[in-house]
């Protein structure tokens, strides 16, 4: 009895293992068997198309321009390279190449296949580059290049391979995928791209940041828009902030600096008396306002009140999730805690953005102000949301108060300046009419 039980203690660890290796040989055959898919070679069944905002053509011979010359794609031949699409682009956002081929199902390449090619860089000073797959418009998530191509030199091919999962979302249907390869291009420069593949056996040669440690690390806005202004801006807050007292100090994105332009009037009508410091940047994200704060931009002395509003070009440039926006929040919160320990803060609500209650961003907003209203609490802020003041009865944003659906014109700063009142009421002319606004 015992030496029959030893016998069949033995088959069944023996089967074990018999079973965890044929596993093993199979899972590696089946790695194996990905094979590469040509994007851009002469037999790769796939279509090639240039665009900007308002037109798209596709490019059917060697050479095709858009017209108004926004846009210019030649095809060469090279050798030792083979085909070469040379891309030209000028005249803002939104420009780029695309290339679609047969619906491929991409499933089983986007935990280790990458998106590789080559690229040579001749101009991006004053361009935006990134990568996207798997979309038509909208496309995120994105691989921003625009920092590599600009240190790169003109006479030097790179090869990029960009892991598949760094290009994808949950969201994301692989299934049918006959977008294979989006480039997008802004501002002005030229690139040539080779080699277009999707390979399941290659190694990346690059890292996808989480959007959490995007939002929430310190740097400088570099956008090919940006160059000319936003440090020389900076610098000037820093000496304002350094040799002058002010009674608020107002941070953000472009719709805070908006005070200094569109809302000028409504400032001057309402708070004449009040000494402000504007430091809201265009096109800053969560990381970008952080950069300022931990480099000097908080005036020494402490104000008597600080009114913050970002994130919402988290949504609008990369469709940051709601957690992480919020996260890039908290970390500003923190860092104006630490320059302004006793000042009352006001965390504003990231406003509305979008025609309809079911615009994709505007939705991505109000949830991050859903998570907004614990971190405005876990530091010590006042959380108001004023988004319905802008909206109709039925959730429509009107363009008399925000003509693109995201900026406010002289009408929306009306409204706004309406809220803040109280809180300037209380803290700087130490007269309290929040409960007037609240009845």
């Amino acid at each position: 009895m015992r030496s029959g039980f030893v016998v069949k203690s033995v088959c069944k660890r023996w089967l074990k293992r018999c079973l965890w290796l044929a596993c093993l040989l199979w899972a590696g055959s089946s790695l194996a068997a990905l094979p590469d898919i040509e994007v851009s070679g002469l037999h790769s069944g796939s279509t090639v198309f240039i665009h900007d905002r308002q037109q798209v053509l596709k490019v059917p011979g060697d050479t095709q321009v858009l017209p108004g010359n926004t846009v210019a794609l030649t095809r060469h031949q090279y050798d030792g390279i083979g085909q070469v699409f040379d891309l030209q682009f000028s005249g803002g956002s939104g420009s780029g190449l695309f290339i679609n081929g047969p619906a491929t199902d991409l499933r089983g390449y986007v935990n280790q296949g990458v998106l590789s090619f080559d690229l040579q860089v001749a101009d991006a000073h004053q361009a935006a580059i990134s990568i996207s797959m798997a979309c038509v418009s909208h496309c995120y998530p994105k691989m921003h290049l625009r920092e590599l191509a600009v240190h790169s030199s003109p006479t030097t091919w790179q090869h990029i391979a960009i892991p598949l999962h760094c290009l994808t979302s949950k969201d994301t249907d692989l299934t049918r995928v006959h977008r294979w390869f989006n480039l997008e291009t802004g501002g002005q420069g030229s690139v040539r791209i080779a080699n277009i593949q999707i390979s399941g056996q290659e190694e990346p040669t690059m890292e996808c940041k989480t959007d959490d440690t995007l939002a929430t690390t310190p740097r400088v806005l570099n956008e090919y828009w940006s160059q000319s202004w936003w440090l020389p801006r900076h610098k000037q807050r820093v000496a304002q902030a350094k040799d002058n007292r002010f009674d608020v100090v107002m941070l953000g994105d472009s719709i805070t600096e908006g005070w200094s332009r569109a809302g000028k009037s409504v400032w001057d009508n309402a708070f004449a008396d009040v000494r402000m410091l504007n430091l809201g940047f265009a096109g800053d994200r969560t990381e970008n306002l952080l950069w300022r704060l931990t480099h000097n931009e908080m005036p020494r002395s402490a104000p008597k009140l600080v009114i913050v509003m970002i994130g919402t070009n988290n949504t609008g440039h990369r469709m940051d999730s709601p957690q992480a926006i919020a996260a890039g929040v908290s970390e500003n919160l923190k860092q104006i805690r630490q320059t302004a320990p006793h000042t009352p803060v006001v965390l504003f609500a990231i406003f509305p953005r979008g025609a309809t209650p079911n615009d994709p961003m505007r939705i991505n907003n109000e949830q991050a102000n859903q998570l907004l209203i614990e971190v405005a609490a876990r530091h010590n802020a006042e959380f108001i949301n004023i988004n319905e003041a802008f909206l109709t009865d039925s959730g429509m944003l009107p363009r008399e108060y925000m003509p693109d659906l995201l900026h406010p014109k002289e009408q929306g700063y009306a409204i706004w300046a309406r809220y803040i009142t109280p809180f300037i009421d209380r803290y700087v002319r130490n007269n309290d009419t929040t409960q007037a606004l609240a009845e």
